[in-house]
C-alpha cells in the first residue's frame, strides 16, 4: 500500500481517509492500538467516563465504609459561655418547681461570635518647629505612613486569597457582608505586593535549600499569563517547596532555579528537559508510576504471559515491593536487587521481542534510561516516583482551575512566592498564617495598641 504523507492527506475528503483507514483495517498485520485511559497514560481521570458511559454507570454509595467506627466531638473543658437554665415546672403534671439541685445535663454548642472591625485613628502632633516650619510627630512603630488596613485585616485577606483561592469579587463581598467593610481590588493588590516583598528575601532561600537537597523532585503545568501561554515548576523536597512561574518549559528554567550541577539526586517523569544532557546530577530516578502506565497501555495490545509488557510490569511489581519488604541493604535485598538487574538487563537485550510499534516505542524509552530506573534500589531515601511533585504542583493546577489565567505577571510571581512559603511552613509543621502575619508587621502592630 503507497506510503501517505501529511500533506498528501490534507488534499483528501473525509469520506476518502475513511476508505484508506478501513483498508489498513484490513491488513492481517493491522493492530488497533487500545483507548487512552489515565491508567494506560497520563490523561486526567475526568476524560475517561464519556456522557455515553455516564449514563448506566452505577455510582458508589456514598458514606462510611462497613464495620466504620464512627467518632463524635468531644466537649471543650473550658467553655467560653455558661447558661444555666433551671427548672421552673414539671413537664410532667405542670407543677411548679424550687430546686437546689446542682445537677446539669451537659450540651455543648459552637457558635461563631460576629465580630466587629475595630477602626483605629492616629492622630499625631503638629506645632511649629525651632526654625520656625511645621514639624509633624512620626507614626508609631509598626504603623506605616497612610496605611489604610491592619496587618490581621491583611492577613486574612491573603490567606482567603492565596491559600483558599477565594476571588476578588467574593472577597469583597465577604467582608462588606460581615464586617461592612468596604475593600477595593486596588487596595488588595497592594497588600498582596507588600506581602510578596516582605517574603521575597526568605523565598530566595528556599531556592538555596532546594540546591542544597539530597534528593530533589520536579514538575510542571501550563499557566497563562497575561493572554500568552507560560509555567508553573515546582522543585520540591520532604521540607521544601520552591514554585516559580517561568514562560517555557525548558531546561533553561532548570538551569536558573538549580544550575547545571546538582549534588543529589533527582526524581522526574520522562519529559526531555530532565535529561543528564542538561544537568549534571549524582543520579536520576524516573517516575515508575508514569512507566507502569506506559506498559499497561501496551500490555492491552499483547496481554500474553512472558510477552513484552508483561515481563516489565513483572519486573516493576517485583522492585517496589522489594524496597518496601525487605531491609534495605540487608543480604537478602542485594541478592533479590542484583538478580533484578540481570532480568532487566536480559529484557532489553534484544528488541525482536517486541511485536507491536507501541512495545518498541516503550523498548527504546527502557534503553535509553536504563541507568534511571531502578535507582531507588541504590539509595534508601530515594523513592520510586514523582507522586510528591504531583501534589505539590496541584496547588499550582487548582489555582488554574478556578480562576483559568493570571492577568499579570506580578499575579503569577505573588502566587509562586505565597505557595511556596505556605506549603514550606506546612512541610516543617510550622505555622503559616502566623509568619504571614508578621510579614504585615503584626506584633509591632499589637505592641503599639498595648501602649
Amino acid at each position: 500500500m503507497k506510503n501517505f504523507t501529511r500533506p498528501e492527506l490534507k488534499d483528501y475528503s473525509k469520506n476518502q481517509l475513511i476508505d484508506i483507514i478501513l483498508t489498513i483495517q484490513e491488513k492481517d498485520d493491522f493492530v488497533k492500538p487500545p483507548r487512552k485511559t489515565s491508567k494506560n497514560s497520563s490523561i486526567p481521570s475526568s476524560k475517561d467516563i464519556t456522557k455515553s458511559e455516564s449514563k448506566n454507570e452505577s455510582f458508589k454509595k456514598f458514606g462510611p465504609k462497613k464495620g466504620h467506627k464512627g467518632k463524635s466531638r468531644k466537649n471543650a473543658p473550658t467553655p467560653d459561655i455558661i447558661i444555666f437554665q433551671k427548672i421552673k415546672e414539671c413537664p410532667r403534671t405542670g407543677e411548679k418547681i424550687e430546686s437546689q439541685s446542682k445537677s446539669f445535663q451537659r450540651h455543648q454548642i459552637v457558635e461563631l461570635i460576629p465580630g466587629e472591625l475595630s477602626t483605629i485613628e492616629i492622630r499625631r502632633q503638629i506645632t511649629t518647629g525651632p526654625d520656625g516650619k511645621t514639624v509633624i510627630a512620626p507614626n508609631p512603630e509598626g504603623i506605616k505612613d497612610y496605611q489604610r488596613f491592619g496587618p490581621y485585616l491583611k492577613s486574612r485577606i491573603s490567606t482567603l486569597r492565596y491559600k483558599y483561592h477565594t476571588e476578588w469579587d467574593n472577597i469583597i463581598e465577604m467582608f462588606y457582608l460581615f464586617y461592612g467593610c468596604n475593600i477595593s481590588k486596588g487596595a488588595m493588590n497592594k497588600m498582596f505586593k507588600e506581602l510578596r516583598e516582605e517574603l521575597e528575601l526568605e523565598y530566595n532561600d528556599l531556592r538555596n535549600d532546594i540546591k542544597k537537597s539530597k534528593v530533589l523532585g520536579m514538575d510542571e503545568t501550563g499557566a497563562r499569563i497575561n493572554g500568552k501561554k507560560g509555567w508553573g515548576w515546582i522543585f520540591r523536597t520532604d521540607e521544601t517547596a520552591f514554585y516559580k512561574i517561568a514562560d517555557n518549559r525548558s531546561h533553561n528554567v532548570i538551569e536558573e532555579v538549580v544550575g547545571k550541577e546538582f549534588n543529589g539526586i533527582i526524581v522526574t517523569d520522562f519529559f526531555s528537559a530532565y535529561s543528564e544532557n542538561f544537568l549534571k546530577a549524582k543520579a536520576w530516578q524516573k517516575c515508575l508510576e508514569h512507566l507502569r502506565r506506559d506498559i499497561t497501555f501496551a500490555y492491552e495490545i499483547n496481554n500474553k504471559e512472558n510477552g513484552f509488557p508483561d515481563r516489565v510490569m513483572k519486573l516493576l511489581i517485583s522492585s517496589i515491593r522489594l524496597k518496601n519488604e525487605i531491609e534495605f541493604d540487608s543480604v537478602e535485598f542485594n541478592k533479590e536487587r542484583q538478580k533484578i538487574y540481570d532480568d532487566f538487563k536480559e529484557i532489553i537485550s534484544d528488541e525482536k521481542i517486541c511485536i507491536s510499534k507501541i512495545e518498541k516505542r516503550l523498548f527504546k524509552r527502557l534503553t535509553k534510561y536504563k541507568d534511571h530506573i531502578f535507582t531507588f534500589l541504590e539509595y534508601d531515601e530515594v523513592p520510586f516516583d514523582n507522586n510528591g511533585s504531583e501534589r505539590d504542583i496541584r496547588k499550582w493546577v487548582i489555582f488554574r482551575k478556578i480562576y483559568g489565567c493570571f492577568r499579570s505577571r506580578q499575579g503569577a510571581e505573588n502566587l509562586s512566592v505565597l505557595l511556596s512559603i505556605i506549603e514550606t511552613y506546612k512541610k516543617r509543621n510550622k505555622n503559616w498564617f502566623d509568619r504571614i502575619k508578621d510579614a504585615y508587621g503584626y506584633n509591632k502592630f499589637q505592641k503599639t495598641l498595648s501602649l
